[in-house]
């Protein structure tokens, strides 16, 4: 019984990605169950850019280029769950902690997107991470793809994201993520804060 046990403990993992068994590496030791081989990790690029969009600190993990956009789509588009902890698992202790007393909202996903995968992507990612979360604060009202309109289109398409009641977030440190990141949509919910700070003054 203690050896199968010990077999089973000290089974390789397979890489959810090239499906070849590997040894997790001596940083990836402090997480159960590690998902993506080392040779498949190393193929991303984390750049841990920090800067401000209108005074607002943004912060991007990673740089969006293949072959990560090619697993988001996988993921997101072929509804592939499976791939659901390959993109932040192992940085979930380090993002709890750089993030204490902050709370985590979720940019929305359209109804006709989260029927057809039958899971919120976002969700799936993040939901490891140590931080409270506010559920549903943004809906998202329209089904149009912002990334393939141009700026007149976006004009025509500006309150594509709704909120609901907004005054939950009132006086706490937001921790607004996305799969990526587009200045539009950061700007957005800019616009939605300051919605807030009036009313809050009225």
């Amino acid at each position: 019984m203690q050896l199968s046990s010990l077999k089973i403990a000290t089974k390789k993992p397979v890489c959810k990605i090239c499906f070849e068994e590997f040894i997790p590496q001596s940083f990836q030791n402090f997480y159960d169950n590690p998902e993506i081989c080392p040779a498949c990790r190393k193929k991303v690029q984390r750049i841990y850019h920090f800067y401000k969009i209108e005074g607002v600190q943004v912060n991007a993990l990673f740089l969006y280029e293949n072959p990560l956009g090619e697993w988001l789509f996988q993921y997101k588009e072929s509804m592939d769950i499976e791939l659901k902890n390959i993109f932040l698992k192992d940085l979930n202790t380090i993002l709890s902690f750089m993030y204490i007393g902050y709370y985590l909202v979720l940019m929305p996903s359209s109804k006709d997107n989260l029927k057809r995968r039958g899971f919120n992507h976002l969700l799936e990612i993040f939901n490891n991470l140590n931080i409270k979360m506010i559920e549903d604060l943004l809906i998202k009202k329209d089904n149009v793809d912002q990334k393939k309109l141009n700026k007149k289109e976006r004009e025509k398409h500006k309150d594509f994201i709704g909120s609901n009641d907004l005054l939950r977030i009132s006086g706490k440190k937001i921790l607004l993520v996305d799969d990526v990141i587009f200045c539009r949509i950061i700007k957005v919910f800019i616009y939605k804060i300051e919605l807030i700070k009036k009313k809050i003054s009225e």
